[in-house]
């Protein structure tokens, strides 16, 4: 399990450090869930992910969750900033360009 949250963090650019400060832990604390000598229990998991930008279950060996880079991260942090109807015309128009191109 550690070495899927290692991989998480990294992927999120983030230090042991940085992570730590983010969920209020030490980065020593960090160190030992990712070493796999500390439990990661759904406490842990629920804290972590958020910062990590995956659901707690992409946490788990083989959840076959993916991995966001920090782009995609920050469209789903924008997208989840939309109202409803501003979400709805920017899929609409994602649609035509993406259909537009398929055609091309």
């Amino acid at each position: 399990m550690g070495s899927r949250l290692r991989q998480l963090r990294e992927n999120a650019e983030l230090s042991q450090e940085a992570l730590a400060v983010a969920v209020g832990t030490t980065s020593q604390q960090i160190s030992r869930l990712e070493r796999g000598d500390r439990r990661l229990t759904t406490t842990w998991m629920l804290r972590l992910a958020p910062h990590l930008g995956v659901a707690p279950a992409a946490l788990l060996p083989g959840s076959g969750y993916l991995v966001y880079d920090q782009t995609e991260i920050a469209l789903l942090n924008l997208w989840r900033e939309m109202p409803d109807n501003e979400r709805l015309g920017l899929l609409a128009l994602l649609r035509r360009v993406a259909t537009r191109e398929a055609t091309s």
